[in-house]
């Protein structure tokens, strides 16, 4: 495991629809890259800061986790965990034909 990994995932939406998890600092890094300019917020510049904190090893991992979680909360793009297990088992299902694996 990284020194970057999150200590748990952060599920996110995209505006594809898709739910990637978000699993260390790189990861929210490209997710907040691809992020239209014209959306960020004041909270996505505490994300920012808290995220470079973290690269500097400023500040514990887990600050990092909690602001990015944050920004994409207020974005909108926050999933709760049983929503987004819900959905990689149903595309597990659709892998498998029909069956869960």
């Amino acid at each position: 495991m990284s020194e970057r990994t999150f200590e748990n995932l952060v599920f996110v939406t995209t505006a594809e629809g898709l739910t990637p998890d978000i699993s260390c600092l790189e990861d929210a890094c490209h997710f907040r890259d691809k992020w239209p300019g014209h959306r960020h917020r004041a909270m996505d510049e505490t994300a920012v800061q808290a995220r470079r904190q973290a690269f500097d090893g400023q500040v514990p991992m887990k600050k990092a986790q909690v602001a990015f979680a944050g920004f994409a909360r207020s974005a909108k793009s926050l999933q709760n965990i049983s929503t987004a297990m819900l959905r990689m088992t149903w595309a597990k299902a659709g892998e498998t034909g029909g069956v869960a694996a």
